[in-house]
């Protein structure tokens, strides 16, 4: 029976997003989501590290804020490294496929054990660039099946879902998107394939939160 790694996490930001470019041009933001939950009297918080790509990565630093409530799809990994102590610690990561905003634009909310209770400013507000129609207008202009192995084998390469990225670029399945998005989406998955591999090299001198 196939396995698959896709988890959905609704909670609050802790801090303000942080955006990021690769050399090749790709968006990176990274964002802490605190979850919490109730049973009886006591209370747990479970702490996540996001990672956004691209357009959505983009859109994510300038409509969310610190208190923000975000919706986030996507695979998670529970990641270690030792902190300046030299204790071994453990994070969990989550690289998101969907990322949606609840509540209004810059509401924000309580406040997390932890975080510090200075709320920032909320970030100046634009209207988002539209994204072109990735669908094809003829039938003739739909991805061809030699396309659709090739987007999936870049994935593999790279070490990330096609399906997810495809999402997170078109917000649509592979097979309903057309030939000349084919092919951006082959650039994305290698852009964010990249983007995965730096993020990886850096991982040991950060620390989360």
């Amino acid at each position: 029976m196939a396995s698959f790694n896709k988890v959905t996490i609704v909670g609050y930001l802790g801090r303000d997003p942080e955006l990021k470019y690769t050399p090749t041009g790709t968006a990176i933001c990274k964002f802490s989501v605190a979850t919490t939950e109730k049973r009886g009297e006591q209370q747990t918080t479970t702490w996540f590290r996001v990672t956004a790509w691209g357009r959505q990565g983009e859109l994510a630093n300038e409509y969310l804020s610190k208190g923000s409530q975000v919706y986030v799809e996507g695979r998670v990994s529970l990641q270690t490294y030792t902190d300046r102590e030299g204790q071994t610690r453990s994070t969990l990561e989550l690289n998101a496929s969907d990322v949606q905003f609840l509540g209004k634009k810059g509401e924000q909310s309580g406040q997390f054990e932890g975080e510090n209770e200075t709320t920032r400013p909320s970030k100046q507000q634009r209207p988002a660039d539209p994204e072109p129609d990735p669908k094809p207008k003829t039938l003739g202009d739909l991805v061809t099946p030699k396309q659709l192995w090739l987007i999936r084998k870049t994935a593999r390469e790279m070490g990330i879902s096609a399906e997810d990225a495809c999402h997170s670029k078109f917000h649509c399945p592979m097979e309903e998107i057309s030939k000349q998005s084919a092919s951006a989406l082959i650039e994305y998955i290698k852009q964010v394939g990249e983007g995965l591999a730096e993020q990886n090299a850096e991982q040991d001198d950060e620390i989360p939160f």
